[in-house]
């Protein structure tokens, strides 16, 4: 993808090159204040990813020529502490953060957030002719600083009252800017690098943990006891991990907090979560929401019903959960960590919880990634699953057989096809051979 792709789930990125680089970043800027959506005082944010500070100086100095006040971010941050600082910051009117999230070393791109510190289903705007601006002087914001005494404190007191050894992973990406604020949590991968030592990170696809896992698990004095969480590369996405359980989607995650008792009253999830996660809220006595794909829709769902208390899910590791309508309704690592953990107090009762959830839906669920064309994909999953029946409708294909199904779309974030597999270990390993891909590792359900 040689040009940012406009319809994502909360920004814009992609590969540099002609048509996305600093010109294209500004033009979308220039539209986003001449309509007013970036005016007064605008927070920006970075995170660890190379030329994610440059631009986001960048940025600022360009703003400022359009009589934008930004206060600048003193060092890498996560997009949910961008969000957090917005929200609690009633002088900002909004703000934008230099990532790629997940998408692998070479992207580049920008989220926004509004007046709330979250994502928003407004069209993307005309860009506009923007010229390269006079560097300026931009005062210093505290992001991750505040996160961590946020967010942060409540994981802390989350973890003092869980029984087990936590070791939060993440990825090189920008949640390790967190470590030096929270020495009192245990920290992998957690120096930020501008190209993530060649990884992609986004812990919803297995082989980019897989080693990080293995390494965490040597090293462990009691294997039995230890978590493993995963982030992505700016902090938003968890997947967690146990000796026991392997793999456990943010799917999986929801679906035991809510048979625990979580005081929820709805799930809002996206059209390709798993089957499993609605049976389980609705055996709890929850009611269902599906939104499109994108977290941006979740969120756009829970402002419209006023929810007073839900649940926000899509299966690559967005959880996000508000007691209330004055809740943070986003995707956020830390808050989704201290969430399962309270819920769940102990290794062995979410050890024990994912295996009986497993025992009731013993479907594989898991999101494989592939960089085959989408019509490619789906040409081979018609001989892959013969007799299976397949549907297609608004970008979405899938392929059901019973309880059974494979959901396929393009992603809108990279050069890439989604293949999200909700069906026997057999046939995940066939469809994954399909592919040219190998076995995911791990004895659990996946992702």
């Amino acid at each position: 993808m040689a040009t940012a792709d406009p319809v994502t789930t909360d920004g814009w990125r992609g590969l540099p090159g002609a048509g996305w680089s600093e010109p294209a970043i500004l033009g979308i800027l220039a539209g986003l204040a001449g309509n007013g959506r970036l005016a007064g005082r605008v927070a920006v944010a970075f995170d660890g990813r190379a030329g994610s500070r440059e631009l986001a100086v960048l940025a600022c100095d360009f703003l400022a020529a359009h009589g934008v006040t930004c206060l600048l971010a003193d060092e890498p941050a996560p997009t949910p502490a961008l969000g957090r600082f917005v929200r609690d910051s009633p002088e900002i009117g909004g703000g934008i953060t230099f990532t790629a999230s997940h998408n692998p070393p070479g992207y580049v791109g920008f989220k926004l957030r509004d007046a709330d510190g979250l994502s928003s289903t407004a069209p993307a705007p005309e860009p506009l002719p923007a010229a390269l601006p006079v560097p300026r002087s931009h005062p210093a914001a505290p992001v991750t600083a505040r996160y961590a005494q946020t967010a942060g404190q409540d994981l802390l007191a989350a973890l003092a009252g869980f029984d087990g050894d936590v070791a939060f992973d993440c990825a090189h990406g920008a949640a390790g800017a967190l470590a030096r604020h929270l020495p009192g949590v245990t920290w992998a991968r957690s120096r930020p690098l501008p190209f993530f030592a060649g990884i992609t990170p986004d812990p919803a696809e297995h082989a980019n943990t897989d080693a990080a896992w293995q390494s965490l698990l040597s090293a462990a004095r009691a294997p039995g006891r230890l978590l493993g969480a995963f982030t992505d590369g700016d902090g938003d996405r968890l997947v967690l991990a146990t000796a026991r359980s392997a793999w456990i989607s943010s799917t999986e995650q929801a679906a035991v907090a809510c048979a625990a008792g979580l005081p929820a009253t709805t799930v809002i999830a996206s059209a390709v979560t798993p089957l499993l996660a609605r049976r389980a809220a609705e055996a709890a006595g929850m009611t269902w929401t599906e939104a499109p794909v994108g977290f941006k829709h979740i969120v756009a769902a829970w402002r419209d019903q006023c929810m007073p208390a839900a649940v926000g899910l899509e299966p690559n590791g967005a959880l996000a959960y508000a007691p209330g309508p004055g809740g943070y309704f986003e995707r956020d690592a830390l808050s989704a960590l201290a969430l399962v953990t309270r819920a769940l107090p102990s290794v062995r009762e979410i050890d024990d919880a994912v295996t009986a959830l497993r025992a009731r839906y013993p479907a594989r669920t898991e999101i494989i990634t592939s960089p085959l064309e989408t019509a490619d994909v789906l040409a081979r999953l018609e001989l892959a699953l013969p007799g299976w029946d397949r549907a297609d409708s608004g970008g979405l294909a899938s392929f059901t057989s019973g309880d059974h199904r494979y959901l396929v779309r393009r992603s809108g974030t990279e050069a890439a096809t989604r293949v999200y597999a909700e069906a026997p270990p057999d046939s995940v390993r066939k469809v994954r051979s399909a592919l040219g891909q190998s076995p995911s590792p791990g004895g659990g359900s996946g992702t």
